[in-house]
């Protein structure tokens, strides 16, 4: 009796903890809609309708209110339901003319987001894969929560894997304080229907947390109770007797359960992969109000390697981020394109709420998060340090009204990218083609290479990590055999500055001899004449052409750069910083920046989020990014060359060149690479 009662007592717990878990859910669901739903306009149309009824000799009823706003809140509620499980996009996103500036430098990057953080009049919503506990974030940090005290509604996701921390107390010191009072769109402070003042709020996140608790609970509970389905009503019987309960109650179980199975159906769905990531980017500020939104995003993540705080040196990442505005006025924009994605991902089932329940024993560490936020804001933004000067230059260089941070801004045709489909599928790599995996008409993959297929003269490609499929690779070869005028650059990180030696390994290993493949291969990775030459699968070296022939580089119009210059006669490897930008220029027309890396995982596991820009005007909008890709170029080395492979050889760099080469061996060895 009590063996038989010890397994049992854990399935009875389990089921309330998951109920309550899946009411956690539906509660946060209705915290986005009172969030970002727009009561004012249908308290004004029941106002009209109970005046109408007036007028018609009718008496309201005291509860109308009441009821329309309870059948307004539901259907708003299913909704961001459909809206929330649906991760697929059966059509393109519509192209927007947007005001578009590029920041590829750090400092100015950085000085424009807390700019514009300091401006924000309603909300402020971001997500980050890594959001450090350093300088940068504490700064970022401190910035959000003035904002909050001000009467901004703020929103806050990272990634668990990205951002571990078993506790954030840094963000839950966002939650430690009431926000200010809210404004509505004529500055008015606003007000809760009793009269009370209406107070910002803060949510804090962490997108699908390694460990989560109540996914965990859900997952034993199904298997547990389809064990417990399986017996005889009988034995059921026998079971509520024993804990004198109505739970194991024959057919009522059988009721309860079909609709437990329904909704953990859905949620396994959503639950498909714990390694399934959210890499993205985004800082979007009053997201909804086209005169005030402001929306950036690109590969720089908040921590110092990417803002090169206090000072840019060799350790800072070389990066991207772009800055988007809606036109004035404009009804439809891309900042709303952006808050449906970010509902998509803040509201994904697996995530986990942030919270203070036991502030009292905490709050001094709270306080003292606030203390070093405030300490650090001060120190970053002193006027004496790089990013505090371009801060001030910016804000004080005025020209007709304006300020720097709102010049440089030309309009373009923008239209939103992503990979959130990523975020539910099944075995995305090993069986691409199960029905759970659906199609994205959004996706940056595909909107990369069907850019690719309809480009005229040239493509220029930036990207940290770069190993394709042999078709992705077939595409490239392909349109580049149509016209002896086409060209494809490609520029990488080396061995020197790569921070992931595996990618590196395949780079250097696999798509380099593919693509050019034309360059001494034999002498990579060995000092020994008698070694072995690293043997790239066949698949990659014999790329075939429509016409059945082999793909050749003879006329070089494929060229693969890679960060770094050859050191002169004599002279010492200079120190460079490590690539992370992530863009696709197609005719010096077309532009594909996001957080997307050109590699298997960014393709099939991470969300990802991207703008595709046009210069629809002819107005170069994209002079800035054209002078910073020209300026890489000029200061890379061709892979094969001399120069390539004196980088690679230099004694400063022989232990990352082994780690690399090792990589190659170890994926060969363990057929990594499988039947490529």
């Amino acid at each position: 009796m009590i063996s038989r009662s010890w397994h049992i007592k854990p399935v009875i717990t389990a089921f309330v903890l998951a109920t309550m878990a899946m009411s956690n859910v539906q509660a946060s669901t209705y915290q986005c809609i009172a969030q970002f739903t727009t009561l004012d306009a249908v308290k004004k149309d029941i106002k009209k309708m109970k005046e109408e009824q007036v007028k018609r000799g009718e008496t309201p009823h005291p509860d109308v209110e009441t009821a329309l706003l309870l059948e307004y809140m539901t259907e708003q509620y299913y909704k961001t339901i459909d809206s929330v499980t649906d991760y697929s996009t059966t059509k393109e996103m519509e192209q927007y003319d947007s005001n578009v500036k590029y920041h590829t430098n750090a400092n100015e990057a950085f000085s424009s987001i807390i700019h514009a953080i300091e401006n924000a009049k309603y909300t402020i919503d971001l997500t980050y894969y890594i959001f450090a506990r350093d300088d940068i974030g504490f700064t970022i940090l401190q910035k959000v929560q003035e904002a909050h005290r001000r009467g901004v509604k703020i929103r806050v996701m990272v990634d668990s894997l990205g951002s571990p921390h078993p506790f954030h107390g840094e963000l839950k010191s966002l939650l430690s304080e009431k926000g200010g009072q809210m404004r509505d769109t004529n500055g008015e402070l606003m007000f809760e229907s009793n009269g009370k003042p209406m107070l910002a709020t803060v949510e804090v996140k962490v997108f699908q947390p390694i460990i989560n608790v109540p996914v965990h609970l859900e997952l034993f509970m199904a298997k547990s109770l389809k064990a417990l389905h399986g017996l005889p009503v009988a034995v059921m019987d026998k079971l509520n007797d024993l804990f004198g309960r109505e739970v194991f109650k024959g057919e009522g179980f059988r009721e309860r359960f079909a609709t437990y199975e329904a909704n953990h159906q859905t949620a396994q769905a959503v639950y498909s992969n714990r390694n399934r990531r959210s890499h993205d980017k985004i800082m979007l500020i009053d997201g909804q109000h086209p005169n005030d939104a402001r929306f950036f995003t690109g590969g720089r993540n908040m921590a110092v390697p990417y803002y090169g705080i206090p000072k840019v040196d060799d350790k800072t990442f070389h990066d991207l981020t772009v800055e988007i505005r809606p036109l004035k006025d404009q009804v439809h924009h891309v900042g709303l394109e952006v808050m449906d994605y970010y509902n998509k991902l803040y509201y994904h089932l697996a995530n986990k709420n942030l919270s203070t329940w036991f502030l009292a024993m905490k709050l001094s560490l709270y306080q003292k998060n606030i203390g070093k936020m405030n300490t650090t804001a001060g120190t970053i933004l002193d006027p004496n340090t790089d990013v505090g000067k371009k801060y001030l230059e910016l804000k004080s260089d005025v020209v007709d009204g304006v300020n720097g941070f709102a010049q440089g801004f030309k309009t373009a045709a923008v239209r939103l990218v992503d990979e959130i489909e990523n975020i539910s599928r099944k075995h995305a790599v090993l069986n691409p083609d199960d029905p759970q995996n659906r199609k994205n008409a959004d996706s940056i993959t595909e909107d990369i290479y069907r850019s690719i297929k309809l480009a005229k003269k040239n493509i220029k490609i930036i990207s940290p990590y770069y190993f394709l499929y042999p078709e992705q690779l077939a595409i490239l070869a392909k349109w580049v055999s149509e016209d002896p005028e086409r060209t494809i650059q490609i520029f990488g990180n080396s061995v020197y500055s790569a921070d992931n030696m595996m990618d590196q390994a395949l780079t250097d290993h696999i798509v380099g001899p593919a693509l050019m493949n034309g360059f001494p291969y034999a002498k990579f990775g060995t000092e020994k004449s008698s070694e072995k030459p690293f043997i790239a699968p066949k698949s990659y070296l014999n790329i075939t052409l429509p016409d059945g022939t082999i793909w050749n580089n003879s006329r070089g119009q494929i060229q693969m750069l890679a960060m770094g210059a050859a050191p002169e006669a004599g002279q010492k490897l200079a120190q460079i910083g490590k690539l992370h930008e992530k863009s696709y220029i197609i005719d010096d027309y077309k532009v594909i920046v996001g957080t997307s890396n050109q590699d298997p995982r960014s393709m099939n596991e991470n969300a990802e989020v991207g703008v595709h820009i046009e210069d629809k005007y002819d107005n170069g909008v994209h002079d800035a990014l054209l002078a910073d890709a020209k300026t890489l170029f000029q200061g890379a080395t061709i892979y094969g060359s001399t120069q390539w492979q004196q980088v690679r050889d230099d004694k400063l760099n022989r232990f990352k060149k082994a780690q690399c080469d090792a990589m190659w061996h170890l994926a060969k060895r363990k057929g990594v690479l499988g039947n490529l």
